[in-house]
């Protein structure tokens, strides 16, 4: 445990060294904007916190080292295109950074298994979550599975695989899996915006999931609370209403 909290600060030196950036541990999210990376505060004298601190480091990182910000503007022309462009360009660089580093695979492993509790109140009430949030999260579980070999993710992706089929039929939900499944072969992040664009006409284009948003919406219409009245659902979600909680 002391080792790792005091070689934090020298990796975080030598990162910054490295890339360029500025590393800052304050707040409670993990971000980057290709000149500064932004990890939670953590207490680095506690080995979980600091397998955390570390994972966390590791995935930003890997963003600056591999992702091409200027790709990541184009993604944000629709906001559920960007959910599928930031989960699957996350697979892509988590399993390169994995690869290259020894050690870093299992801290990154440890972020998703940080997530127990959101994983738990996800599952407890899907029968009430959102189609879009149940196909990204189907596609995060499965890309983790697949790309990064995450064995936590396994269950995950399974169970979330039944319960999309069983709202929008297997046809849909196995050609999304197939999709998912291409980040493995993206070799940049222009790659992965092309997948996810794929992946975003493929449930754009899709009958079913219209019928069902526009079911979603109309419920929402019928509700008074701020929330639903700001509800869309022509693929555009503010960050308000939907979420990822992953990294």
């Amino acid at each position: 445990m002391a080792n790792l909290s005091k070689a934090l600060p020298i990796i975080v030196s030598n990162y910054s060294k490295l890339f360029g950036v500025t590393v800052r541990m304050q707040g409670r999210s993990a971000y980057t904007n290709g000149r500064t990376i932004n990890i939670p505060r953590l207490d680095l004298n506690k080995e979980y916190s600091a397998r955390m601190a570390y994972g966390y480091l590791a995935h930003e990182a890997a963003h600056i080292r591999y992702t091409d910000f200027e790709i990541v503007k184009e993604s944000h022309s629709q906001f559920f295109l960007f959910v599928l462009f930031n989960i699957l360009e996350d697979s892509r660089i988590e399993k390169i950074i994995g690869r290259e580093f020894v050690g870093v695979w299992e801290n990154l492993e440890l972020l998703r298994l940080a997530q127990k509790k959101e994983w738990q109140t996800y599952k407890n009430e899907i029968s009430s979550c959102r189609l879009l949030k149940e196909i990204a999260t189907f596609v995060l579980c499965y890309s983790g599975s697949c790309c990064q070999k995450y064995k936590s993710e396994r269950s995950k992706s399974a169970w979330s695989y039944w319960h999309l089929r069983a709202r929008i039929g297997a046809g849909l939900t196995n050609k999304i899996a197939a999709l998912t499944k291409g980040v493995m072969r993206c070799r940049n992040s222009e790659q992965v915006l092309k997948l996810a664009e794929d992946l975003y006409r493929l449930v754009k284009n899709d009958k079913t999931v219209s019928d069902l948003l526009e079911d979603e919406a109309k419920r929402a219409l019928e509700d008074n609370s701020d929330e639903q009245k700001t509800y869309q659902y022509d693929f555009e979600f503010s960050d308000k209403q939907y979420r990822l909680e992953a990294h």
